[in-house]
């Protein structure tokens, strides 16, 4: 384990001019990424971003002492709570991270941040690619995820990606740093409670979350080449006539192979239809089935599809209907 200190996290940490967030929940992680980033940040310059999910009784209290605690510190505190009615439909986790990742988009929009920090750990990348692992992903699912990117419009920053939680925990513990515990990540319901149970049980565990994490960083070195090679493709065979109209050329579904133009779909229904997640990639490959067998107009992702001989036509839902008649 290798130890955290100041020094360190000082000389590793993107340094950007202007106001930052920092999504801290309370935890562990997020507490520690707090306190180290004001070794490197002004008090005034910190945003502490708390999204309340109120799916538990003690969330209201656990806000107020998080509360006072960035008081102490001279820092802002933003937050605010999930409306919802206790009976949240459908995969609770990604309802969760939509909301929250909203509001971190809001949170920026309004107090002029340049980027939100986010406390994931090593420990996250390995937890990440077994769970993903276990749910048959590909190469994007599998890779690490990346230390300086964007998610829904937000710049997202990751720090300590090449940190343990138990590094993390020492640093917490050696300077006297309190933290809550969230009961919910000892709770079996989650497969990534599970995974973790596993990666901890040292006598019975075949893995090693910190050889996990760097298969998952190798991972992330082949997405990124292959992104770049689907960029050169979007520019190829799409013509962008407006935010929400992209025409793909025919042509790609005879000439590249099938990841290609999943990924190049995927990114042109993101773009017309900005979402924290592209529909699944077997969806994917349904609507490249129905535009080889002609079988259009469909939708998907919230973007109509059709098209003539030549061209396929993503639109924007709410804007399709002038150009239903043209591709009946």
């Amino acid at each position: 384990m290798h130890l955290v200190t100041t020094d360190n996290f000082v000389a590793s940490c993107p340094k950007l001019n202007g106001k930052i967030g920092v999504a801290v929940s309370g935890g562990g992680d997020s507490i520690a990424l707090c306190r180290l980033l004001l070794s490197v940040y002004q008090p005034d310059d910190v945003y502490i971003l708390h999204f309340n999910h109120a799916l538990r009784a003690e969330s209201d209290q656990e806000e107020v002492w998080l509360k006072d605690q960035m008081a102490v510190l001279g820092v802002h505190f933003v937050s605010r709570t999930w409306a919802h009615d206790g009976s949240v439909e459908g995969n609770v986790q990604q309802a969760a991270r939509r909301a929250r990742y909203a509001f971190f988009a809001d949170a920026c929009a309004q107090y002029g941040l340049q980027a939100v920090f986010v406390g994931h750990t090593q420990d996250d990348v390995a937890e990440t690619l077994l769970m993903r692992l276990a749910r048959g992903s590909g190469l994007k699912g599998l890779a690490a995820m990346v230390a300086d990117g964007e998610q829904m419009g937000v710049r997202i920053v990751r720090p300590l990606l090449n940190i343990s939680r138990d590094a993390l925990r020492g640093y917490l513990n050696n300077n006297q740093i309190k933290y809550l515990d969230d009961p919910s990540n000892t709770n079996n319901a989650f497969l990534r409670v599970r995974i973790r149970k596993q990666l901890q049980d040292t006598e019975n565990n075949i893995f090693n979350a910190q050889e996990i994490a760097a298969s998952a960083q190798s991972l992330r070195r082949a997405e990124d080449a292959l992104q770049k090679i689907v960029h050169s493709k979007l520019e190829q065979y799409t013509n962008f006539c407006s935010a929400q109209k992209i025409m793909l050329q025919r042509s790609i579904f005879a000439q590249e192979p099938e990841e290609i133009i999943l990924r190049v779909i995927e990114d042109i229904l993101l773009q017309i239809n900005p979402q924290p997640l592209a529909p699944r990639t077997s969806k994917r490959q349904r609507l490249i089935k129905a535009i080889n067998n002609n079988d259009l107009p469909c939708t998907l992702g919230g973007v109509k599809i059709m098209g003539d001989e030549n061209m396929i036509v993503f639109v924007a839902e709410n804007e399709s209907q002038k150009l239903e008649q043209q591709y009946a």
